[in-house]
């Protein structure tokens, strides 16, 4: 999470977050007058960014990290603007197989020979749906009959008001008949696909100086995995759609009522 004297930046999880704060903090860094940066270090004044790391709520026994939620917004704060990221739900998927965890840290052994998996490095998508499946089964037992799916509980986490208690009350109806607005937090949302062009319109609207934001647009896109094809011409299988259909049919209905469409990909 980014606090900065403008907005707070909440770091969605691979959804280019990380490209977002290299463009914040190298545009606050340009921004102001030659003397602005020694007066913060001397502490004459305000610094105009700040970086915080929370505890992790959807896995508390992990270290902390960037990627606090709006319920972890400090409450003083909480009157600023608050930015963050969405990502096409279907493609998010396929990014999170992509990056294969298991194979960079260790797996639940017990949860990995449930699916009965037996060679980590030969993990395929339709594997990878199981293991999503079953840990959402084996850390929210209560939730396994709405069939609801890891990525939507992330949301939850990441842009709700109170996002434990709404995971004991929340029902289909919650949903469809939009009793979740009240809980959802007042966030402007950027669209992954456009992120660079919407990143820096919101910028500009905040009167950040146009000689900060030109040095800020030589910065790349970060791409974690190059070699990735885009969605739509991914080889995702029909079972891997079908998942997010259902599982995730609560994040597409309220990313639909944000504004956002996601369209099922072409499959294999």
């Amino acid at each position: 999470m980014i606090i900065c004297q403008d907005f707070i930046l909440i770091n969605n999880p691979k959804t280019g977050s990380t490209y977002a704060r290299k463009i914040i903090k190298a545009v606050y860094a340009n921004d102001g007058s030659f003397f602005k940066r020694p007066l913060e270090v001397l502490g004459l004044s305000k610094r105009s960014l700040n970086e915080l790391k929370h505890p992790n709520l959807m896995f508390p026994n992990r270290p902390k990290n960037q990627h606090g939620g709006y319920s972890q917004i400090p409450i003083k704060q909480k009157n600023r603007k608050i930015l963050s990221i969405i990502r096409d739900p279907y493609d998010k998927l396929v990014s999170a197989y992509e990056y294969k965890y298991w194979l960079k840290r260790s797996p639940d052994e017990e949860l990995i020979k449930k699916v009965q998996i037996k060679d980590l490095a030969k993990i395929t998508l339709d594997d990878f749906i199981l293991i999503q499946i079953a840990i959402v089964k084996k850390r929210y037992p209560d939730l396994v009959d709405l069939q609801i799916g890891s990525q939507t509980i992330q949301f939850i986490f990441m842009f709700f008001a109170t996002p434990y208690e709404v995971l004991k009350k929340i029902t289909e109806n919650y949903f469809i008949e939009g009793e979740y607005k009240k809980d959802l937090g007042q966030i402007h949302f950027l669209n992954q696909t456009h992120l660079s062009e919407q990143l820096f319109e919101f910028l500009q609207m905040l009167g950040i100086q146009p000689s900060a934001l030109e040095k800020a647009k030589s910065i790349e896109a970060i791409n974690k995995n190059k070699n990735r094809l885009p969605i739509d011409k991914y080889p995702i299988s029909e079972k891997a759609v079908a998942y997010v259909d259902t599982y995730e049919r609560f994040l597409l209905l309220m990313l639909r009522d944000l504004g956002f469409e996601f369209h099922r990909p072409s499959t294999a």
